[in-house]
């Protein structure tokens, strides 16, 4: 995909090249600062502007000030056009809460299209690409430029919270979750929106297996998959005998809420406390939920971190557990990996297809009390010998440089290549010094 002439230059290709593909990218959340669906829409701009011309549309208020201040300290990103939608008032209000924020995503996305509508008669686009938010739910409307070709995903979302595990959660998140389950099911059949994305779409892409399944049902073509997300600074394995001397050190990183799986975790440490090894549980993330461990011993609740303060605990950890019970895919399991860290998962949706048996273990989800057996099991086998932790580790790098943006850039540029009959030249975006910080 890095075949042809190089060039860093901002400008339109030199005399003898051919031009490169203008992409419109369909971008609702995008920032180089922040993490989640920001990150997604960032890292997506960066790796097509290495390959076309891009034109982001993005919201307004909340992603303007982070793009320009980008912009201010290390310049513009080659080119990438930036235009901004704002939401309104009302629509800003209603972001914080669930169901109704996804009429302010759709009003969004309806001035969103306009907007590129305008854009399209002025620039002539290529391709269009709606890249987040990464949820089924809101497809935008880029499905209705019928005279380019179109891309919508990764799309997530389609999985649902194992109903076994209801009683795990609050009754107030239980009942959300129940109510979810069914509404993804009749939105996947009867939201007129959905199907007309899915159908109109040249390509879809499918952020995990579950979601790829799903979304069969749906298009002319079937879903390639493709993990939403990415990782861009790799480290080095981990080796058990150069470890700090004390217990073996389990980290947990995520939104600190039952859903997450808190009360699977609580019991996995209580179960592993019934061995005379020591193992001691750091759990980093915002905790509305942080009761689920209280009076846990050997747990140490550190709460939100800054991200360098977050890297640190990964450095200091000597495996990870991700107990989600609906997640589309995890970016703490790609900073887990990028640290040498092995991988404890429960064997559904994204985890499942992001953890092997050469980096990690996977759990499967049965009912709670095994579950949580299970991932007590699963920590200890995993530390028993130096050389299975080694061996797993070093897997976890590997798997971590599976999921490079850069790889992932590549891929998406393949897809633009052919539905476009475009070869874009290769164009360095981020400077080297760049690349492992910005945009994580």
């Amino acid at each position: 995909p890095r075949s042809g002439t190089l060039s860093d230059a901002p400008s339109g290709p030199g005399p003898g090249v051919p031009p490169r593909p203008r992409v419109l990218l369909l971008a609702y959340a995008c920032s180089p600062y922040h993490g989640s669906e920001p990150k997604v829409g960032w890292n997506r701009t960066v790796e097509a502007a290495h390959y076309c011309d891009v034109w982001v549309i993005t919201e307004q208020r909340e992603f303007e000030d982070d793009i320009r201040r980008f912009e201010a300290e290390h310049g513009p990103l080659p080119g990438v056009h930036w235009h901004f939608v704002p939401l309104t008032d009302r629509e800003w209000a209603n972001m914080t809460r669930p169901f109704i924020n996804s009429g302010a995503f759709r009003a969004w996305n309806r001035r969103a299209a306009d907007k590129a509508r305008a854009l399209h008669a002025e620039v002539g686009f290529d391709l269009v690409h709606h890249v987040n938010m990464v949820g089924f739910r809101e497809p935008g409307y880029g499905w209705e430029f019928d005279d380019v070709p179109f891309v919508w995903g990764p799309i997530g979302g389609t999985q649902n919270f194992p109903w076994r595990f209801l009683h795990t959660i609050t009754p107030r998140a239980a009942a959300a979750e129940m109510v979810r389950n069914v509404a993804n099911r009749l939105q996947l059949w009867l939201s007129p929106r959905v199907r007309k994305a899915a159908n109109r779409a040249d390509v879809v892409l499918a952020a995990n297996s579950t979601n790829q399944r799903h979304l069969a049902r749906l298009t002319r073509t079937t879903p390639q998959l493709l993990l939403e997300t990415g990782v861009r600074a790799v480290g080095t394995p981990k080796r058990w005998a150069a470890r700090r001397p004390g217990p073996v050190r389990v980290l947990w990183v995520g939104l600190c809420v039952r859903r997450k799986g808190t009360t699977l975790m609580r019991r996995a440490v209580e179960h592993l406390l019934d061995v005379p090894v020591a193992y001691e549980l750091t759990v980093i993330g915002h905790c509305p939920d942080a009761d689920s461990f209280d009076g846990l011993p050997h747990c140490d609740v550190k709460g939100f971190l800054p991200y360098a303060e977050a890297l640190e605990s990964y450095a200091d950890a000597d495996l990870f557990v991700i107990s989600s019970l609906r997640d589309t895919s995890g970016n703490v399991v790609l900073e887990a990996f990028a640290n040498g860290l092995p991988v404890v998962a429960l064997d559904h949706q994204g985890a499942r297809d992001m953890v092997t048996a050469d980096c990690g273990a996977k759990v499967p989800v049965s009912w709670p009390g095994q579950t949580a057996r299970g991932i007590a099991e699963a920590v200890r086998s995993i530390t028993a010998t130096a050389a299975r932790y080694d061996r797993l580790s070093a897997g976890a790098i590997e798997r971590a440089k599976d999921y490079a943006w850069t790889r992932n850039g590549e891929i998406v540029n393949e897809i633009y290549t052919e539905l476009t009959g475009k070869q874009g030249t290769f164009r360095r975006v981020l400077p080297d010094a760049l690349r492992t910080s910005v945009g994580r």
